[in-house]
């Protein structure tokens, strides 16, 4: 099965990227159909769960990544302005510079599952240990600032490869070389979270694919299934 969505399919990608990639299905209009929600979770380009009692749908990466390379592809006739919209989307994304994922944003998690004997009651452990409680917020905190403290690291190491002027390109391959004590995986993180919010610090893409090397391809960020290679700070 090859990745061509019908237009049906593809209005619902659409319908689900309003909502920021998640949604119930009762909340979508036009009514869901279920043979287009099906050939999308065999696409991968969407997961459906129960929550409450109600169909959720998730855009998984790969819809993601979709989504961004096809904003002009064909919607049902009667969403004509809707198609004429993306269009203007796809040019403007392109003159700015971002993507996708920046102009939608990251949705908040759905409701979680629901017993069908009501709401899982909180045992006594829970109620009473308040330790455990503290532990808790203060392991979320302590994440927070680890996040926050890579993400410092970041910026120190773009304005090394930039020589301290912020507005410039900095591949993350030359970026990545000043963070080589850090966690991979924690650095990656930040990358994914600077992608996903939008703020002064941004990820982008090569658009000459020819200019990309193996080091390039080695050091690329992968978020909402699209491709970072260029880390760029607001002065």
């Amino acid at each position: 099965m090859t990745d061509t969505l019908t237009p049906t399919q593809t209005l619902l990608v659409w319908c689900l990227l309003a909502k920021q990639g998640v949604a119930k299905q009762a909340d979508i209009m036009p009514v869901v159909k279920a043979a287009d929600r099906k050939a999308l979770e065999v696409l991968k380009f969407v997961t459906v769960a129960t929550r409450s009692r109600s169909l959720w749908i998730t855009l998984e990466d790969k819809g993601w990544g979709w989504a961004n390379d096809h904003l002009r592809d064909p919607v049902p006739p009667a969403f004509r302005v809707l198609q004429d919209f993306l269009g203007r989307l796809h040019d403007n994304l392109e003159n700015a510079r971002t993507t996708l994922a920046d102009f939608i944003g990251e949705a908040s998690s759905p409701p979680l599952e629901t017993r069908k004997d009501g709401p899982a009651k909180k045992s006594p452990k829970t109620v009473k240990n308040s330790n455990t409680a503290r532990t808790s917020k203060t392991r979320s905190k302590a994440a927070k600032l680890e996040q926050l403290d890579v993400s410092e690291e970041i910026e120190r190491a773009y304005l090394k490869v930039t020589k301290n002027v912020k507005g410039a390109d900095a591949k993350l391959s030359a970026v990545r070389r000043h963070l080589s004590k850090l966690d991979r995986a924690a650095v990656d993180e930040a990358f994914a979270t600077m992608a996903k919010t939008g703020g002064k610090a941004r990820l982008m893409k090569v658009n000459d694919k020819r200019a990309v090397t193996k080091v390039d391809q080695d050091a690329a960020v992968v978020v909402a299934g699209e491709t970072f290679h260029i880390l760029w700070i607001m002065p």
